[in-house]
Parts: structure tokens; sequence; C-alpha cells
């Protein structure tokens, strides 16, 4: 099953809670529905997009790639969405804001979503979203070790936010550390939807937290997710790299299995640079 027919029939179940909901009378579909149409038609497409981001809690500039505006629009609508009480915003105790969505205003934007717009949009949506993430979390990368050093790198497309953004400013490992299960969740998003490269990518990014906070399970589920991607795919460079993270993750703790993906890694990198060598000579 393809994951949009996941994603339909899951909502399909979702949908029940809704319908089983009313207060003297009035269900909450229909209260949720009010709402939603007071806004205006960019706040109604965020809200419906943001049940994409499947994730606990999310920051603002979630809402640019969901829209491919910029951050400053997307906050804009975050605050009609907050005075509409559609979106729930707390404030960390180092003075970050964070927003997040209530399971059944999820669901009902969900449905809206599913609704109103495209296949196509929705998978387009989460694809800029995804690409931004892999942006963020390889500049915070580069921002804490000056450089892309002892990390290997894909060729996904990014979708860049500003220089000068907030996130971009903020301390580069205490953002991975605020955002490490949601670089989980995103993995995962990236496996389904078969972005295999942006995946591995992604998941040896992540490494930056998994290893500073001793994180070994998010760290083995990422690369095990990003794997069957990448196996799937037949990306040959993206698995030797998952490999030697795993290695390096295993070689403290079980050295045999370590050497056993050092090995493979070292295999299939050997492999790889051969072909590339015939492609060039030929």
């Amino acid at each position: 099953m393809c994951s949009s027919d996941l994603m339909v029939r899951q909502l399909r179940d979702e949908a029940r809670r809704l319908d089983e909901l009313d207060f003297k009378g009035t269900s909450l579909r229909a209260t949720l529905a009010v709402a939603y149409d007071s806004l205006d038609k960019p706040a109604r497409r965020l809200l419906r997009r943001l049940s994409l981001v499947g994730m606990a809690d999310f920051a603002s500039w979630v809402g640019a790639p969901l829209l491919d505006s910029d951050i400053g629009r997307a906050e804009y609508l975050f605050q009609q969405l907050v005075a509409a009480h559609l979106v729930e915003v707390t404030v960390t105790g180092d003075n970050v804001v964070r927003f997040h969505l209530h399971d059944l205003v999820r669901i009902y934007a969900a449905e809206r979503c599913t609704e109103e717009e495209s296949t196509a949009d929705r998978l387009d949506a989460m694809r800029r979203l995804l690409r931004c993430w892999l942006f963020i979390a390889t500049t915070a990368r580069r921002r804490i070790y000056g450089g892309d050093f002892a990390v290997l790198h894909g060729t996904a497309e990014l979708w860049p936010l500003p220089e000068d953004s907030v996130v971009l400013r903020l301390n580069p490992l205490e953002w991975f550390r605020r955002e490490r299960s949601s670089l989980v969740t995103a993995v995962s998003q990236a496996t389904q939807l078969g972005m295999d490269e942006l995946c591995w990518d992604l998941a040896a990014t992540a490494v930056t937290v998994f290893e500073f906070g001793l994180y070994g399970d998010d760290w083995r589920d990422s690369h095990d997710c990003a794997l069957s991607a990448v196996r799937s795919a037949g990306n040959k460079r993206g698995e030797a790299a998952l490999l030697h993270s795993l290695g390096t993750l295993e070689a403290s703790v079980r050295i045999a299995t370590a050497n056993s993906y050092f090995e493979q890694s070292l295999k299939i990198f050997r492999s790889e640079e051969r072909r590339v060598g015939k492609e060039c000579r030929s």
C-alpha cells in the first residue's frame, strides 16, 4: 500500500472520533468548521498543511516551506490561528516559542486538507518541509564543527531559509537537542515518501545530537529506517554512509558488530568507486 493510501485510511479511522463528539447537541466538527471558515484563505491553507507535520510541537518556520512563502508571512498566519484557538502556543524556559495542534483539530485539519488539496500539492508541501529540515540541520552542524568535517552529504535538493532567520541564530547544539525527536520523525517521513537521498543525509546529519546526548536508540532507529529507504531505492552510496555511521555507534559497545558494519560499508564504497571510475573512462 502506498503512503498516500495509508494516510487516507488512517484519516478515515480518526474521523470517527470527531463524529462521535458533541456537547449539548452541538457537534465538535461544526464548532471547528465555524472557526475554520472565519479564517482567510492563506490561514486556512496553513492550518490544513500543519496536519501533515506529524510532530508533537513545532516552530513557526515550518509554515514557510509548507506554504512556499517567507517566514514573516508564516508567523503572521500563525498569529491568526492562535487567535482563533485552532493552534496552541507555548514558550519554553529559554523563551523559544513552540506551537501545537490538539489531536482533534489536527484530525479536522487533515480532513480538510484531503478534501481541498490535491495529493500533488500535499506531497509538494511535505517535500519542501523535509528539504528545509535538512537545510537547517546541515547549517547547524556546520556551525558546531566549523565546516562539513567527518560527514558525507547527499545530493538532495535543499529548501533554504534566509541567513538572518531566527532559527539559524539559535545555539545550534540546543536546536539539535530541542528537535531531536522531530528529526527522527522527519527521517521516517522521508522514508515513507521515497526521498532516499534526503533520508540518509538527514539521518547522518542528525548524528550530531545523537552523539552528543548519547541517544543510541534514536541513532539506531533513524538509521534502520533510512537503510530501508536507500536499499529499496538501490542507493549504494547512502547505504554505505549509513553502515559506516552504525559502525561508529557500535564501536565502543559491540566491536564485532561495529567491524561488520565497517566492512560492509567499505565494500560498498570500493564497489562504487570502481563503478564511477569505469563510467569516467568510458
